[in-house]
């Protein structure tokens, strides 16, 4: 465990190439080089299907509750490596499904570990988990025998020596706000849904009182996964509360954003060396420099290597993007015009400022439009409450800051607008990538204020470097071009 005394260097990451134990047996299952994606390749895999990835029978069964048909492009090319262990590093259009890579990898290697899944043992069963975490109350299994607390329908021969040794956290998975932990844990939670009797997950982030963490992991014991900010874990992890000496899997999801941060990058490095030098390793995002991706790989071991090196594919080919130029007084009375025509499940707005957002959503319930906001520093609780509200539909507009602009994934979305352009080309792609994810049918339209040279310099930056047609917006859009047949 780090020690509150000890100095990091937060560039002097733990770079396995300077360590020869351990390097040999990851080259010998990945291969010398590392292999890398360019932007040719991103060529859908045709004839694959989930099944052919040989997944376990119960997260096959969750995805198909889920209504997943086929993997994706990332997915097909990422699974087969994070199922056997393989370090990875990827980067791919926002929408292609990167969370669910390190979700189903992590789960399969998990619960064939522990001999639960129905492939590597006689009987399985579903039941209620027992979760521990910021945002969950635990739920302990019905079927726990009273007399020696296992779950009497996996009292399977071989596994009476890990019933008696104290369960310990087997699986870290960080990212960089509350909002993508919880969505995270969801995620978790929905593929897991048939190894619930095996596999607990714990969500950990700041913003709520920290004792309540404590009481839980008390009460309730290590979760075998743990999804969390880099703050808290860190300060879980200091007080002996979390223990991590037998983690097996380290996520880093939205790896660009925690890296970049120096603090965060350091909290990272603190986690990162209180667990195990043996771990599988697997970092994502939609956009990474080159700089941050060196940064990345000092974390790895010989690690797969699934990266987007030309922006021109890092915006899902679905999605219908526009631009309309305005003065600063026109735009609301343009955007209520759009959401008066537009047909929608449900659009995304972006603003640049707490004020603008609280502004705005108020405007738009004096209009009778079902609109909620949420910006960084809104009370965790209110925050939590605001985004599941919107994920359940009970608000079909919501008004946000770039918190929102992330890694979060609402699958009604369809349409993005940018109220306030966004600051940069790196912004700008993730905003829009909130619609038209998984290869379904989206629209974003940017408002650019008339004379403003720096919002212009960053719509001419994603036409030109990133190759994106963003023509100007027409009078009327064609509900074809981004509403799903089942929509």
């Amino acid at each position: 465990m780090a020690n509150d005394t000890e100095e990091f260097n937060i560039d002097a990451l733990a770079d396995y190439e300077e360590e020869g134990e351990g390097n040999d047996k990851n080259k010998q299952k990945n291969g010398d080089a590392t292999t890398t994606s360019k932007p040719g390749g991103q060529t859908a895999f045709l004839n694959t299907t989930f099944r052919d990835l040989l997944l376990i029978p119960e997260l096959l069964r969750a995805i198909v509750d889920s209504g997943f048909e086929l993997p994706s492009t990332v997915q097909s090319k990422a699974l087969p490596a994070a199922l056997i262990g393989t370090d990875i590093l990827c980067q791919a259009k926002a929408g292609t499904g990167k969370t669910a890579i390190f979700v189903l990898g992590v789960l399969q290697q998990l619960s064939t570990f522990k001999g639960t899944s129905s492939s590597s043992s006689s009987s399985s069963g579903s039941s209620s988990s027992s979760s521990s975490g910021s945002s969950s109350s635990s739920k302990p299994s019905e079927s726990k025998d009273s007399n020696n607390g296992s779950n009497s329908k996996d009292s399977k021969e071989g596994n009476s020596s890990n019933n008696n040794k104290e369960k310990l956290v087997s699986c870290v998975v960080l990212c960089h706000n509350r909002e993508l932990a919880y969505q995270i844990y969801d995620e978790f939670n929905r593929f897991s849904k048939y190894l619930q009797d095996s596999v607990s997950v714990g969500v950990f982030f700041g913003g709520t009182k920290s004792q309540a963490d404590r009481d839980r992991l008390k009460n309730d014991g290590q979760p075998d996964i743990v999804i969390g900010t880099p703050g808290r874990t860190l300060q879980l992890v200091k007080e002996n509360c979390l223990k991590l000496s037998a983690v097996k899997y380290f996520v880093i999801d939205e790896c660009d954003q925690v890296l970049e941060q120096l603090g965060m990058r350091s909290d990272v490095q603190r986690i990162f060396k209180s667990t195990p030098r043996a771990k599988q390793v697997m970092m994502f995002s939609a956009t990474l420099s080159k700089e941050l991706k060196g940064v990345c790989s000092k974390f790895m071991r010989s690690p797969l290597e699934i990266v987007v090196e030309d922006q021109k594919s890092l915006v899902v080919s679905t999605l219908n993007q526009y631009a309309v130029e305005l003065k600063e007084e026109e735009k609301t009375r343009k955007l209520l015009e759009l959401l008066d025509e537009l047909e929608f499940n449900q659009v995304m707005i972006f603003v640049s400022s707490q004020a603008r957002a609280e502004a705005l959503d108020t405007l738009l319930k004096e209009q009778a439009f079902p609109s909620v906001s949420m910006w960084g520093k809104l009370d965790q609780v209110e925050r939590i409450k605001r985004f599941k509200e919107f994920k359940d539909f009970k608000h079909r507009v919501m008004v946000s800051t770039n918190m929102l602009g992330r890694g979060i994934d609402v699958v009604r979305v369809n349409v993005v607008i940018n109220y306030d352009m966004a600051g940069s080309v790196e912004m700008y792609l993730h905003r829009v990538g909130r619609a038209g994810r998984f290869s379904t049918k989206g629209l974003a339209i940017s408002f650019v204020r008339v004379g403003d040279e720096e919002e212009k310099g960053v719509l001419e930056k994603v036409r030109k470097t990133c190759g994106i047609a963003v023509p100007d917006l027409p009078n009327k859009i064609d509900p074809n071009s981004y509403m799903n047949k089942n929509n």
